[in-house]
């Protein structure tokens, strides 16, 4: 796991991972369209159509967390 919000470690490692047989998969929240189309919020707004509307918040706001955390720490 590479955590790369300025793409510096990304752009310079990504084709030697490759080459040593990684699955290397990008989840680029800046630019979607430089990801590998995962979409965070998927499971919670099915969540949210079932009206199991406290559980999607809750997994909406460990996203967050998650994201976010060494920013707040």
């Amino acid at each position: 796991l590479i955590l790369d919000a300025k793409e510096e470690y990304s752009n310079k490692y990504y084709n030697y991972l490759l080459e040593k047989n990684y699955n290397v998969i990008t989840i680029n929240l800046k630019n979607f369209s430089k990801s590998d189309s995962w979409n965070p919020f998927e499971y919670p707004y099915t969540l949210y159509k079932e009206n199991n509307i406290d559980k999607a918040i809750e997994y909406i706001e460990n996203i967050g967390k998650a994201i976010f955390r060494s920013i707040l720490d």
